[in-house]
């Protein structure tokens, strides 16, 4: 009996999920630790910068790849993309080494990290769930330790990035060097900034509205949205059997379906993500709940960003950006002239309603 629970569908979708989860709850627990442990007012203004800049950043040095693998499940340019990713971070390293500028340690951690990110997303597109680990998840897990090691690791963390570029160089040694530049690519790289970059603009415009971020607001905004984020996300590794199917609509059905028997498991870690909040704090259990009923619409309602990216309709998620991105930008704005300092949250909420709004309609309308 014990051996057909553990093989049952829904231990599998709770391993999945925990499994898709894993960069996030690292994540958390980062976050968390730098707010309990880090007292240094410097090092928890980087700690903090790089919480917001990473996920901001690493979208532009995909070039693409990621988006490829997840809509056409391969790609026949990897090799000159690795190319041209070592050739930055290698620019990056040396303006480090010349420079010993703390900011550019946060943008070659992203180009390490967008290294990780397309071979996460070529895996999952295989129906890998370990590809979601790979995606941020290795990166996260070095920042964490960091929190407890932070002098060594900024002794240290110079030889850690040359290891690292010995070691691409050995990997890529074999290529050709060779960098085209084709329409079809070029609309990848964009559209995988405009699917990627929406989301951590958000964040970092709802926080930097704020004279300082708010670090338990924070946490509990990254728990809620990646609730259903992550949970909706697990639909991703269905795509292969979703291509199986024959008609536009047999997709869809699966798709819906797929979203409802994902839903009992996202109130079971909603569930589970309350007992933390109230546990850890208990001053922001309203916030909370009130975000997780929003969340909980988004998921039941939404995620027709996932469509657009398994239709591979790539006008939808560029229109989407563009939209969102251009309202943000002037909030951005506005915020540096008039007191925005109290509607982080609103301004948050705000933001995805209309990513997802956005979504719906842009797939609705160009089919």
């Amino acid at each position: 009996m014990i051996s057909k629970f553990l093989n049952s569908n829904f231990t599998s979708q709770i391993r999945n999920f925990f499994v898709r989860f894993s960069p996030s709850i690292i994540f958390f627990v980062f976050t968390f630790l730098v707010d309990k442990l880090i007292s240094d007012t410097n090092l928890r203004a980087w700690y903090l910068n790089f919480i917001l800049i990473f996920p901001l950043i690493l979208p532009f040095l995909r070039f693409g790849l990621s988006l490829q693998y997840l809509s056409t499940k391969e790609s026949e340019n990897q090799n000159s993309i690795l190319v041209v990713q070592y050739l930055i971070y290698s620019l990056l390293l040396l303006i480090y080494l010349l420079t010993n500028n703390q900011i550019i340690i946060i943008l070659i951690f992203a180009s390490i990290g967008a290294f990780f990110f397309n071979y996460g997303a070529k895996k999952i597109r295989d129906g890998n769930i370990l590809g979601f680990f790979f995606q941020n998840g290795i990166v996260y897990s070095v920042l964490l330790l960091s929190v407890f090691f932070y002098d060594i690791f900024f002794s240290v963390i110079q030889y850690f990035f040359i290891l690292i570029f010995i070691l691409l160089t050995y990997r890529i040694y074999s290529f050709k060097f060779h960098i085209n530049f084709t329409k079809k690519k070029i609309i990848y790289y964009f559209n995988d900034i405009a699917a990627s970059f929406l989301i951590p603009f958000i964040f970092f415009v709802a926080f930097k509205v704020s004279s300082d971020l708010d670090v338990d607001d924070f946490l509990i905004v990254k728990i809620t949205s990646f609730l259903s984020a992550s949970v909706g996300s697990l639909i991703l590794i269905e795509f292969r059997k979703m291509d199986n199917l024959k008609s536009v609509n047999e997709k869809l059905i699966f798709f819906k379906s797929k979203k409802h028997k994902l839903f009992l498991l996202l109130l079971l870690i909603i569930t589970g993500a309350s007992i933390f909040t109230i546990s850890l704090y208990p001053d922001s259990i309203y916030l909370f709940f009130g975000l997780c009923f929003f969340e909980i619409c988004v998921f039941y309602f939404g995620q027709y960003n996932l469509i657009n990216i398994y239709f591979n309709l790539q006008k939808n998620i560029f229109l989407t950006s563009i939209f969102c991105s251009f309202i943000f930008l002037i909030i951005f704005i506005l915020s540096k002239f008039l007191d925005f300092s109290k509607l982080s949250i609103f301004i948050y909420v705000l933001g995805i309603t209309l990513f997802q709004l956005s979504s719906f309609i842009t797939y609705k309308l160009n089919k």
